[in-house]
C-alpha cells in the first residue's frame, strides 16, 4: 500500500530504512508511471506510454525494441532515483509483452543493482514485478 505524500515526507526525512523498502517504492512508482498514457496529463503531455497492446505488436521485434526504448526514456526522465537504466524486450508470453529493466540506485553510500520484469497485457495495462536486488559496492561521492 502506498503512503500519502505528507506521510512519506515526514517518515522519509532520513530516506527509506533499507534497500528493499526503496526498491518497493521505486517499483510502485514505475507501475504508476508506465500506466499513464501519453497526452493524458495536461501539465506533462510527454508523460507516459502510448496505448499499445501485444496483439498490435505480435511478432514485430523491431516495434518491441522501440517500445523498450520508450520505456527506458520514460524511466530515465521520470524516475531520478534510478541510474544506468537499461530496458530490453523479452518477447511475448501468453499474450503479454515482456521487458526486463536493469538499473542501479544509491542508498546511504551504497550502490544497489535492481532488476525488474515489466509486463504489458492486451489492454495496455502495465505490471512491474519480480524484484531482484543486489548490493554492488559503495556509491561514489564527490
Amino acid at each position: 500500500m502506498k503512503a500519502g505524500l505528507l506521510k512519506r515526507l515526514n517518515n522519509d526525512a532520513n530516506g527509506p530504512s533499507d534497500a528493499d523498502d526503496l526498491a518497493g517504492a521505486i517499483t510502485v512508482q514505475l507501475c504508476d508511471l508506465l500506466n499513464v498514457r501519453v497526452g493524458s496529463c495536461l501539465a506533462r503531455p510527454d508523460l507516459g506510454l502510448p496505448a499499445i497492446s501485444p496483439v498490435q505488436l505480435q511478432g514485430d521485434q523491431m516495434q518491441s525494441q522501440r517500445l523498450a526504448r520508450v520505456i527506458q526514456l520514460q524511466v530515465e526522465h521520470f524516475e531520478p532515483r534510478l541510474q544506468q537504466v537499461k530496458v530490453q524486450s523479452k518477447g511475448e508470453e501468453r499474450g503479454l509483452m515482456l521487458f526486463a529493466l536493469q538499473a542501479s540506485f544509491e542508498l546511504r553510500y551504497e550502490l544497489w543493482q535492481i532488476e525488474l520484469r515489466i509486463q504489458i497485457d492486451n489492454d495496455s495495462r502495465v505490471a512491474v514485478n519480480g524484484i531482484t536486488l543486489q548490493r554492488s559496492g559503495n556509491a561514489r561521492r564527490l
